[in-house]
């Protein structure tokens, strides 16, 4: 079942997305265990986007299982930055 997480920004707008039930679930766990809440995690995400003119990490067709301890993706070109 999906269910639609809905963001309240800062300036009071709402912004609804649906999303997999389990998805968000273990979304809020995520953001719960880093002290943020779900909303404010959205918030940081759509601030950097708007910063950076673009979204904040690579996306590519790469499987999850093929990341290495670096998070690197099979494909060589997508590295994790922190």
């Amino acid at each position: 079942m999906d269910f639609i997480m809905s963001c309240k920004s800062y300036l009071g707008d709402n912004l609804a997305v649906k999303v997999n039930g389990k998805v968000k679930s273990d979304f809020v766990s995520w953001c719960d265990g880093a002290g943020l809440s779900a909303t404010g995690a959205i918030n940081l995400f759509i601030k950097a986007v708007l910063r950076c003119g673009q979204i904040p990490f690579p996306i590519c067709a790469c499987d999850i299982k093929d990341l290495d301890n670096n998070f690197s993706c099979s494909c060589g070109e997508h590295r994790r930055v922190l």
